[in-house]
C-alpha cells in the first residue's frame, strides 16, 4: 500500500483506466477476487470452532475498486431517488 501512496500520481490514470473498462464491459478481474480468510475469535472457549468467524482480507487494489463502483452506485441511486428513506 505504501508503493501506491507514493506513487498515486503515476498510478492514478492506469488505474482510473482499467476500472473504468471493467465497469464498462462487466468484468471484476480474477486477481482481484483472491482474499485470504483469517478465522477471529470472538468469545467463550477458543477450542469451539463456532466461536470464530471468517474475516476476508482482500486486496488494495480490490478494495479500491470496490470504492469506486460504491461511490458510484450511491450517487446513480441518490440522483435518481431510488432508495427508501
Amino acid at each position: 500500500m505504501c508503493v501506491l501512496k507514493l506513487s498515486k500520481y503515476l498510478l492514478a490514470p492506469l488505474l482510473s483506466y482499467v476500472i473504468n473498462e471493467c465497469i464498462i464491459d462487466g468484468v471484476f478481474l480474477d486477481n482481484l477476487k483472491i482474499g485470504k480468510v483469517v478465522p477471529i475469535f470472538k468469545s467463550e472457549d477458543s477450542g469451539i470452532p463456532t466461536n470464530y468467524r471468517p474475516i476476508s482480507v482482500l486486496t488494495y487494489l480490490s478494495k479500491i475498486f470496490e470504492k469506486v463502483l460504491y461511490t458510484r452506485l450511491n450517487d446513480y441511486f441518490i440522483k435518481n431517488n431510488l432508495l427508501s428513506q
